[in-house]
């Protein structure tokens, strides 16, 4: 089941990979927007986990 996935993923970074060199030039227009993006998408993944981690814990505590 994951070895399908995984060459799904290989295929499409060598595809994203590719499409710079065919474009000649790729501008980003504000870095600081997608890293702001970036950092934002990882808090809630992380408080997401953390989240999960804690009621968790109180479930084991409470039974």
């Amino acid at each position: 089941m994951t070895v399908p996935r995984i060459i799904a993923a290989f295929l499409a970074a060598i595809a994203i990979g590719a499409t710079p060199a065919i474009a000649s030039a790729v501008s980003v227009d504000a870095p600081g927007d997608i890293m702001l993006f970036a950092l934002g998408l990882t808090g809630l993944l992380v408080g997401r986990q953390i989240s999960k981690r804690r009621k968790k814990a109180d479930i084991d505590k409470a039974g």
